[in-house]
């Protein structure tokens, strides 16, 4: 991250340089004693950034969709949000979702550093809230085994969560082409976890699949709703997550 580094260098500089002005002012004034050293000066500027930059240890993210097509992003633009990473909370981030790629990305919002966006490192991100003027969305990464990497693993909304179910939804961005140039399409899908399992539901048939000898009744409750599956409310998924859970 070539310009993070800049940046940060930058500031190390004009602090080392503010702190030893200081210092030569101290000389030629004996009764300023409380000057500070530039010791202390870069000790004191890398506690700060450490503590309130931690989360920013991943590559320059650089935009790739075509400025004049659908973009990636979830709304389509950049939020305010909150990043949990490693147990700790990191409030009022300007963020963005990349839903193609399963990325968090960041910009530091700091006057030196504003065009810049940084990818955040997934493996340390427990989740991440992020809001729209009239939209909030929390997503959570979900990784099946710690050791072994899966295709499921990603940041997911979590609708709903009991003893041993768990009913996610996950924003996604289809690629598509439009007279040749790239594009992309905004898509929901939703999941049921089990385990260390996560099973596609984006069908009845796939539902009633994982409940063989619950079929029945549920192809009864499904009917009752008087919806069609596939556009099922967040809280009609949910009763029948929870219904399912009685059987």
């Amino acid at each position: 991250m070539p310009n993070l580094r800049s940046f940060c260098l930058s500031i190390i500089i004009v602090c080392c340089a503010f702190f030893s002005v200081a210092k030569a002012q101290h000389k030629d004034n004996p009764l300023q004693e409380n000057y500070i050293s530039s010791d202390s000066a870069k000790q004191l500027y890398q506690s700060s950034i450490n503590k309130d930059l931690a989360y920013i240890n991943g590559r320059e993210y650089k935009p790739y969709h075509h400025p004049r097509h659908d973009n990636p992003y979830l709304h389509s633009q950049i939020g305010t949000g909150t990043i949990y990473y490693n147990g700790k909370a990191y409030s009022k981030k300007m963020i963005m979702y990349d839903m193609y790629k399963d990325k968090l990305v960041v910009n530091p919002n700091v006057s030196l550093f504003s065009n810049v966006y940084i990818e955040v490192k997934k493996a340390d991100v427990d989740s991440f809230t992020i809001k729209f003027e009239k939209f909030k969305y929390t997503l959570s990464k979900i990784q099946l085994n710690k050791n072994i990497a899966s295709s499921n693993d990603g940041f997911y909304e979590i609708l709903y969560r009991s003893n041993t179910l768990e009913l996610l939804k996950k924003h996604r961005a289809i690629y598509q082409e439009k007279e040749s140039i790239p594009t992309y399409v905004y898509k929901t899908r939703h999941y049921l976890k089990s385990g260390n399992k996560i099973h596609d539901i984006s069908s009845k048939k796939k539902f009633l699949n994982l409940f063989p000898e619950q079929k029945k009744p549920l192809k009864k409750h499904i009917k009752s709703i008087n919806a069609p599956f596939k556009k099922f409310s967040k809280s009609d998924f949910i009763a029948l997550i929870k219904y399912a859970e009685t059987l």
